[in-house]
């Protein structure tokens, strides 16, 4: 059984190993910001939509973020608006989108 994963030169996956490293601090960088209050909810949500790698932060990491959202509140918003918990920013449509706006709004 031959492996799906290509192989890479020593350069390509110290390249890849960059770039995640890269990625993953601008994620926390965000979800620090939100943790703050340094930026909105509704801020957040706009930059997030905006930015390639923000928009592949999960919506639960994102409301987790939020002041005043833990856990439950969370799984209780995405029970009621019927989002799925493993759904990414960027991967909302468009009554999802409007959904959280309500929620972060009120």
């Amino acid at each position: 059984m031959a492996s799906s994963l290509p192989t890479l030169t020593p350069e390509q996956r110290e390249t890849a190993l960059q770039k995640a490293a890269e990625t993953r601090a601008k994620r926390a960088e965000f979800t620090a910001r939100l943790r703050t209050g340094e930026t909105s909810g509704s801020a957040g949500l706009d930059e997030a939509l905006g930015d390639e790698v923000l928009a592949k932060t999960r919506l639960t990491s994102f409301l987790r973020a939020l002041p005043g959202w833990g856990k439950v509140s969370v799984e209780d918003f995405l029970d009621v608006s019927g989002i799925a918990a493993n759904r990414r920013l960027g991967g909302l449509g468009t009554r999802q989108l409007e959904e959280v706006r309500r929620a972060l709004a009120g």
